[in-house]
């Protein structure tokens, strides 16, 4: 249900569901549905511009990712996406040594996860990052590795992702005719749909 509001715009109610969600995961002592349900809210307050209750739910739901026993049942929660998450808010608030620290270590987490969806996507948040920082060597270096990653998978949004990112590095380098080759490369994948 919590779904259905949050298709229809009412975030609100459809935190309210979730928060049920969460009640009875903790009361049946059900870890993994009370970790997913938490990072349903988290992501309900991200897309509202709540940054600190978004930082909050998915500082909730790594703790209750922690919790978990086992070292492979906790990988397979995708406790490194709720780091990467959590990096993202802090890049949104601004806090770039803490968004880059997430960041790596949710990185590192997704090698040993073997899960090369993320590792593209946090690559690609890395990159911003490092665009934004004006360390342009590393960011294209990331863009690079994410691309290969989603061209690897056949992911067409993290090979997107990675090639509009490439494109805005090469224009901030002041080389339109490379930035162009990534528009190019871009729209071609779209054609292909």
């Amino acid at each position: 249900l919590g779904d259905v509001y949050s298709r229809s715009g009412n975030y609100a109610q459809a935190a309210r569901n979730v928060e049920n969600v969460v009640a009875l995961a903790r009361a049946s002592a059900d870890l993994r549905s009370e970790e997913t349900a938490l990072s349903q809210i988290a992501s309900l307050h991200y897309l509202q511009n709540n940054y600190a209750q978004a930082l909050d739910y998915w500082r909730r739901a790594l703790d209750v990712s922690k919790t978990i026993t086992s070292r492979k049942a906790r990988i397979n929660t995708y406790p490194y996406r709720y780091i990467g998450n959590i990096g993202d808010v802090y890049d949104q608030l601004g806090d770039l040594p803490a968004a880059e620290q997430a960041y790596l270590e949710s990185l590192t987490l997704s090698v040993e996860a073997n899960d090369e969806a993320n590792q593209s996507s946090v690559l690609q948040s890395l990159g911003d990052l490092y665009a934004k920082q004006g360390k342009l060597g590393q960011a294209l270096s990331v863009a690079q590795q994410a691309l290969a990653l989603g061209e690897k998978r056949n992911d067409l949004a993290n090979q997107l992702g990675a090639l509009n990112s490439l494109s805005a590095l090469y224009r901030q380098m002041g080389e339109a005719g490379k930035a162009m080759e990534y528009v190019q490369r871009s729209l071609k994948l779209l054609e292909g749909i």
